[in-house]
């Protein structure tokens, strides 16, 4: 049999023939809805499971009514309880499952295979093949502008949380198909109109828009490219009111300014690499190829273990092994977090695969295998390696934004985690990117408000791990290599005090050991003192009183009334 659920169900047989559900749907609604939700995936599902996903309040038939809908489907099947089986789990509770045969096909599962393909030949370089396989996902989906992509899942809340990570996964796709023909240079009418067709269906994915003005760019249609970003903007205004995002007006700014990284350039393949890295930016290292290097990774260049040999030839340093000190902290944190019962975190800055696996969305499975997570970070390499290694479209959604951009990634996230229990709020050493080095202050209060808002979201319980390399008792040799004040430095790095960066809390409260050294908080192994410092903590989003206090206070430090007390 064939189970296809993106889209109006449909049940064909082992002949090809249509089950047959009855005139205008309405007849055998609940036995759709049934057999797209056993559909999904391959799970057994009890009688108490299936009621929470039918129905956000009491069935409308008898406290039976799963059991019905069960023998209904039965009835309706070629194969009976064969298909539709009843399995007794260790603690006697009778389960269902949709027996997935080996001449059995379901769309839902051809939609995830076809993306994973696609993903591996996309970092692999095989660009024609990442782009026919992302054509094949995408025309699982039988819906059309204006139809909800998946009409015969019940409408709940419970129904819906499983969703998410689908329709998520069916975005990412969409995008993915669009930048891997801009990469291959099929710029033009077919895919502008291909990129309308999207939005029909996605009328607010900035990246879609965005997207759409790149292709007018490089097939000499600027005006027009400029125009797309006006009815982008109306579209933001007249369904959000709100105005466009800072990835579209980036956009539109570097095609007023004729950019010429914008300009099309031909991608070399490189079908014999597992995991294609960036391309070298002109022999320079990198911020990412720097750190890979320190954890000892492969995704990093000759430049990049030169700057590394250069800076240990001429200071004597070994403050490079803070990189893996900063990753076992973090790991720490999380088990913390996940140890008071958090189950959902929201990552600011996820960065590069970790080269020992010990990346933020294991961690947190290993603590608990049913967390939750969204990944946000703006370096386009990222989102190629995360999308392809950590995502897994249920459970771990990659974005890529700008955490600056803060309505944009609320957004996001209350689509993706649960706003009324405990969100873990992750930024490790990212906010050290950040700031202006006009300001005195390094635009630590303009980085504070943003904070404050992500905190206030948060709901009590919430907690907020942060890590930063400071200036506190930095080598005055590492400075011209690190500090973005410095006009020679190779990497602008806003390095703050730990007055500054405490501020970065928003006034929540520390849990022990407060705002210590990374190899300090909560260790396992002796701490060593370095020639330079990565300081972190986690605090914790209080109820009531508490978070009016705290918001208070990082109120009045943003407007500068004074240090915190440490």
């Amino acid at each position: 049999m064939r189970f296809s659920v993106l889209g109006v169900l449909t049940v064909t047989d082992d002949e090809g023939r249509p089950l047959d559900f009855g005139e205008g749907r309405v007849r055998k609604r609940g036995v759709r809805h049934l057999l797209s939700v056993l559909a999904l995936r391959d799970w057994a599902l009890s009688a108490e499971q299936l009621r929470s996903l039918l129905w956000d309040d009491d069935p409308p038939e008898s406290t039976s009514a799963p059991r019905t809908l069960v023998y209904r489907a039965r009835r309706l099947l070629p194969r009976g309880e064969e298909s539709l089986a009843t399995e007794v789990d260790h603690a006697g509770v009778q389960r269902y499952r949709l027996v997935r045969g080996p001449r059995d096909e379901f769309d839902v599962e051809e939609f995830g295979n076809a993306a994973t393909l696609a993903d591996k030949e996309r970092r692999r370089g095989d660009l024609e093949q990442a782009a026919r396989l992302y054509e094949e996902a995408l025309g699982l989906w039988r819906s059309r502008p204006g139809e909800a992509p998946l009409p015969d899942f019940p409408p709940t809340a419970t129904m819906d949380a499983y969703l998410a990570p689908l329709l998520t996964r069916r975005v990412q796709v969409t995008e993915a198909l669009v930048e891997t023909r801009l990469d291959l240079g099929r710029h033009g009418p077919g895919l502008a109109e291909q990129i309308s067709g999207f939005l029909a269906l996605d009328p607010l994915n900035e990246r879609l828009h965005a997207l759409r003005m790149l292709d007018l760019h490089r097939t000499g249609r600027r005006a027009e490219a400029l125009l797309a970003f006006r009815h982008a903007a109306d579209s933001f205004e007249r369904l959000l009111e709100t105005s466009p995002g800072v990835r579209l007006e980036r956009m539109r700014d570097r095609i007023r300014a004729d950019d010429p990284s914008l300009l099309w350039r031909p991608r070399q393949r490189s079908p014999q690499v597992e995991d294609e890295r960036p391309p070298d930016p002109e022999g320079r290292p990198t911020a990412r190829g720097v750190v890979d290097v320190t954890l000892g990774g492969k995704d990093n260049y000759a430049a990049d273990r030169a700057f590394i040999a250069k800076i240990i030839k001429e200071t004597g340093t070994d403050t490079w092994k803070l990189s893996g000190e900063k990753r076992d902290c973090v790991v720490r944190m999380i088990r913390y977090i996940g140890g008071r019962g958090v189950r959902q975190f929201l990552d600011l800055g996820t960065g590069m695969p970790d080269p020992e696996g010990r990346d933020v969305h294991r961690i947190a499975r290993q603590v608990a295998p049913d967390a939750r997570l969204l990944l946000i970070d703006n370096d386009p390499h990222v989102g190629a390696y995360a999308n392809a290694l950590m995502a897994d479209g249920a459970g771990i959604v990659f974005r890529e934004l700008d955490l600056c951009d803060v309505d944009a990634v609320l957004h996001e996230a209350r689509a993706h985690l649960d706003f009324t229990e405990p969100v873990g709020l992750l930024c490790a050493n990212t906010l050290q990117h950040l700031g202006d080095t006009g300001d005195d202050d390094l635009g630590t209060g303009a980085l504070v408000e943003a904070l404050g808002r992500y905190s206030g979201a948060l709901p009590p319980g919430s907690l907020v791990a942060i890590t930063h390399l400071s200036d506190d008792g930095l080598d005055p040799r590492l400075r011209p290599y690190l500090d973005a004040r410095d006009p020679g430095s190779v990497f602008a790095l806003h390095l703050r005090s730990p007055t500054q960066i405490e501020r970065l809390f928003c006034g929540l409260p520390l849990v022990e050991p407060g705002l210590v050294d990374v190899g300090r908080w909560r260790p396992d192994q002796p701490w060593t003192r370095r020639k330079m410092r990565i300081i972190g903590g986690v605090a914790e989003v209080r109820h009531g009183s508490a978070s009016r206090s705290a918001h208070a206070r990082m109120t009045a430090r943003v407007r500068g009334s004074g240090p915190p007390t440490v």
